[in-house]
């Protein structure tokens, strides 16, 4: 099957192929061809939207400075959908934090500043998908109709931005990966959802003085682009919560009845706090 995937691509002496595991949505493959690195993503045919789509954000993030890999292609090659794309080198985040905690809070400013870039990214008129990751159970919809307005409702959103798709050089952000949830829509929704992965997952890998200095750089960096407190973000409590109950949905196959209950101890927390805020 790959043979017949780069021949059309041009690339069928690549010197390395090999497949990269660990892509929940797509096959992974690097390629060296050249002396060029690529990355070869894979897809059935009928999926060829998610790749217009990711390709779409992608560009957009690339036209405002935000570290992404360059698209090279997006086809049909048989009965696949390929994204041909530039080989992001670095570590993740999530690497550098295990051989290197020391630089929690330095990684975690960075981090956040590259996010509240990407949420900063904002376009004028409504845009329609035909398939955007944050629509709604009516639990989640429920929830939401609580939350006031916020002026930067149709922003750039990654909405899979943790320390495994991150990509640093030690100091500064080198690659943001893995696109393929990213839409547009409130900032709020970015934010308590990385959040919600820190808290809830990065728990379970990082030492816990590791992960509350990163994330203390994280929302600092985030604020030094928004110009803000976070604190003072208005509903980012629901939002917080509407996280918790979307990680539910999204990993129901893997969780376990220890971590159903922590996620649950989090949706409540944040919905305690949201009425307080209320009273």
């Amino acid at each position: 099957m790959i043979k017949n995937i780069l021949r059309p691509l041009g690339l069928s002496s690549c010197s390395v192929c090999e497949e990269v595991h660990g892509g929940r949505d797509s096959q992974v493959y690097k390629l060296i061809h050249n002396d060029v690195v690529y990355a070869l993503r894979i897809l059935p045919s009928p999926l060829h939207e998610q790749f217009l789509m990711e390709e779409e954000k992608i560009k957009m993030a690339l036209e405002n400075g935000i570290p992404v890999p360059k698209i090279y292609s997006v086809r049909i090659i048989e009965d696949y959908s390929v994204m041909l794309m530039e080989w992001c080198h670095g570590k993740t985040v999530f690497q550098e934090l295990i051989e290197n905690p020391n630089k929690a809070n330095e990684l975690g400013f960075e981090f956040g500043r590259i996010q509240a870039s990407i949420n900063k990214v904002s376009f004028s008129s409504v845009h329609k998908e035909s398939r955007s990751w944050l629509l709604h159970t009516p639990e989640e919809a429920q929830l939401l109709e609580k939350v006031p307005h916020e002026s930067m409702s149709h922003r750039l959103l990654h909405l899979d931005y943790h320390p495994l798709n991150v990509l640093t050089d030690g100091k500064q952000i080198v690659g943001v990966i893995d696109w393929a949830n990213a839409t547009f829509g409130d900032y709020r929704f970015d934010v308590s959802r990385t959040k919600a992965i820190l808290g809830l997952e990065g728990a379970k890998h990082l030492h816990e003085e590791v992960l509350m200095e990163f994330e203390q750089g994280w929302r600092k960096g985030y604020e030094h682009i928004l110009l803000k407190s976070l604190e003072t973000v208005e509903g980012l409590p629901l939002f917080n919560a509407w996280a918790g109950l979307r990680m539910k949905r999204d990993l129901a196959d893997v969780l376990t009845d220890e971590d159903y209950e922590r996620i649950e101890v989090w949706i409540q927390k944040w919905l305690l706090e949201d009425s307080s805020n209320r009273m």
